[in-house]
């Protein structure tokens, strides 16, 4: 199953409106700080492009699920995600 990885809301609305595919569309966050701390720990060198694009970001106004990537495992998104797709 493809997957495309994907923050920005024209973005989105421009590769769902562009193909007759039926898409799901799973929104990932977690709060500012949590991110923040992400970030410094990968030590990419770019925290401030990744800062701004963070705070650019805005929360998706409909998507199908919505995971707190805070309050949930990697492994407990990915399961809900893949119950979410096997029942659509």
């Amino acid at each position: 199953m493809p997957v495309v990885h994907l923050g920005q809301i024209e973005a989105i609305e421009a590769t769902a409106d562009g193909t007759e595919a039926n898409w799901t569309v799973i929104e990932l966050y977690a709060r500012p700080a949590i991110l923040a701390s992400r970030i410094r720990s990968r030590g990419t060198g770019d925290e401030d492009q990744r800062f701004a694009a963070v705070k650019q970001t805005l929360r998706l106004p409909v998507a199908d699920m919505r995971i707190d990537t805070e309050a949930a495992s990697v492994s407990e998104a990915a399961n809900a995600i893949e119950r979410l797709i096997d029942h659509s």
